[in-house]
């Protein structure tokens, strides 16, 4: 799953029509290394690319699809720990004959295609001097090269391209949603994705998509409590009647100004619905900018900010969120940490917006070439801040929220 860092893979495929001992046998040509090339494409520099999973990571996913395909939903799933890979093949049970071990290296084969086909890469651009993730599939194409002599050598060059449209596009936002907000190193959600793309007869991208949005929702916006290992193998087996039965209830999740208690997962799901109806808000709102949205990319992050701060500073503290007349009506909630009135936002950012007032940090977040958080873009598109602003955005983030599970549901 780790790919070499050079800038082209290349197999060179020279005279076919000559056997081995005609080629052995022909005089030595000096000058072969004075030949006149001409090569029939541009040269091609590929970008670093490498797997957001180990190998071992990813044959313990396979295993776990390999058990499901064989003994199903009712054995203890194993875990995804490299740490314990012998043990948790157990060979002595899973794996007593031959056909057991040929099944299982033709699932791995299948299954290491389809990841390369539809799961995100970390990609690093040199040229840019920056890493993002990305869907690239590989393409063949052949030249020719023209020798001095007249005589020709066929050239396989084996290339990533990146995919294009807006569904693969998605993809890449939705699974760098996923990564982020899960742990790393396991990427549980990778079972059940796998095993749906090595069992469904896939027409188009929009099905692969459609699945792993149902996935994410029933899986991760869940009052569900049990391991993470159990869920998703349970998810392989689930009825489609009984999908989204355990699903949080946004208005009242929302609506519960948790402050720092909201999990970052909630912060980076709300970043991909935003980032779907982004032709829709950048249309109601003219401030936003369409570009910026739609060359979005998420990017790690694990501290919630309050746009608000909690502690203003002396120079600031006449500015008000809430009047204190008003502070009597609103009953076991803490204004300050109502969602709408949070971001996720970077180690570093956090320390720069500090305790500073909201015209500050809005002045930092519009001077920024790209956008690092779409909730950030809605909330600094406004002059000021307050209470009564950090309420509207909620209920109209309450709002998309439904909207999106409504329509993933019913596709």
């Amino acid at each position: 799953l780790h790919y070499p860092l050079r800038r082209q893979r290349q197999m060179c495929i020279r005279d076919r029509e000559k056997s081995l001992f005609k080629i052995l046998n022909e005089p030595l040509n000096n000058d072969s290394n004075n030949s006149k090339t001409n090569i029939k494409e541009d040269d091609y520099f590929s970008k670093q690319i490498r797997s957001i999973i180990s190998f071992p990571t990813f044959l313990l996913h396979t295993l776990r699809i390999y058990l499901a395909n064989t003994k199903g939903a009712e054995i203890n799933s194993p875990d995804v720990n490299d740490k314990k890979l012998i043990e948790n093949f157990d060979i002595e049970t899973n794996f007593t004959d031959q056909k057991q071990v040929t099944e299982f290296i033709e699932l791995l084969w299948k299954l290491r295609i389809l990841f390369d086909r539809y799961v995100i890469k970390w990609i690093y651009n040199e040229e840019e001097k920056e890493e993002y993730h990305d869907i690239e599939n590989i393409q063949i194409s052949k030249s020719s090269i023209t020798n001095k002599n007249g005589s020709t050598n066929e050239t396989i060059s084996i290339q990533r391209l990146s995919s294009t449209g807006e569904t693969i596009t998605a993809l890449v936002v939705l699974q760098g949603m996923l990564y982020h907000s899960q742990e790393m190193i396991t990427q549980y959600w990778l079972t059940p994705f796998l095993h749906f793309l090595s069992n469904a007869e896939i027409e188009n991208d929009n099905e692969v998509l459609n699945r792993l949005e149902v996935l994410d929702n029933d899986l991760f916006y869940s009052t569900d409590s049990d391991k993470l290992k159990d869920r998703t193998y349970r998810f392989i087996f689930k009825d489609t009647s009984k999908l989204y039965n355990n699903l949080k209830n946004t208005t009242d999740y929302l609506s519960g100004a948790y402050g720092t208690n909201y999990p970052n997962y909630i912060f980076y799901k709300l970043e991909y619905i935003l980032w779907k109806n982004r032709e829709k808000l950048c249309k109601k709102y003219p401030k936003l900018n369409i570009d910026k949205w739609s060359n979005y990319r998420m990017t790690a992050k694990n501290s919630v900010e309050h746009i608000f701060p909690q502690k203003a500073q002396d120079e600031n503290k006449h500015i008000q969120y809430l009047s204190e007349d008003r502070f009597e009506y609103i009953k076991n909630i803490k204004p300050l940490d109502e969602f709408g009135n949070l971001v996720l936002i970077s180690p570093g950012m956090n320390s720069e917006y500090s305790n500073k007032p909201y015209k500050e940090k809005k002045g930092k977040f519009d001077s920024k070439l790209d956008i690092d958080s779409l909730k950030s873009a809605l909330i600094f598109k406004e002059e000021e801040w307050d209470y009564d602003k950090a309420v509207f955005h909620r209920n109209e983030m309450i709002s998309l929220i439904k909207e999106y599970i409504n329509l993933t549901l019913n596709q």
